[in-house]
């Protein structure tokens, strides 16, 4: 569904580059399944497989979607004060307040994730030093062991565009520099 709406409204856009943040990164590799891009960037990002690997170590740290709730049809949802509280406690509180108010429930595909492992096109996999969500250890894990990359490390917690953008944009800048440099000495 969201794979839908983003190949859609990429219409007429000549290689983007794909940013996915969280679980917004289950849905870039489906749009690149569907369309060319020029580079995938997994932001603080869920895994995109639909079957864990053994070994790995824990993704989310100890009571981190606690707060989480499930509607009737099947969504995520944070209420705004727990997603204020866990997710954007490392936020100024009127910027926190803000974001919270934005969220909407989170649909999870019907019959489950359908890729068994990441597309191989030129990605980019960053993660947090201090996110909220996930582990450090298992971001790190999962960038060699299932997107095989070396992941990047920004410092800060799960929201870096709202925590640090300018660092993130001058990051994203030099990912898309180095994509375009790669493709051009193969």
């Amino acid at each position: 569904m969201y794979a839908e709406v983003v190949t859609a409204a990429l219409a007429g856009v000549d290689d983007p580059v794909l940013v996915g943040h969280s679980k917004g990164a289950l849905t870039i590799p489906l749009v690149a399944l569907r369309r060319p891009v020029k580079l995938l960037v997994y932001l603080c990002p869920s895994t995109p497989i639909a079957t864990p690997l053994p070994n790995s170590p824990p993704s989310f740290h100890e009571g981190a979607l606690d707060a989480l709730k499930i509607d009737e049809f099947g969504r995520d949802w944070w209420p705004p004060d727990d997603a204020v509280r866990y997710m954007y406690r490392r936020l100024d509180p009127a910027l926190a307040k803000w974001a919270a108010a934005r969220l909407r429930p989170d649909a999870n595909p019907p019959g489950g994730y359908p890729l068994q492992a990441p597309p191989r096109l030129p990605s980019r996999y960053i993660y947090a030093s201090e996110d909220e969500i996930f582990t450090p250890e298992s971001r790190r894990w999962v960038a060699r062991n299932i997107f095989g990359v070396e992941p990047t490390e920004v410092q800060g917690g799960h929201f870096p565009m709202l925590e640090s953008p300018s660092d993130l944009a001058d990051l994203l800048v030099a990912s898309l520099q180095a994509s375009v440099e790669g493709v051009a000495a193969s």
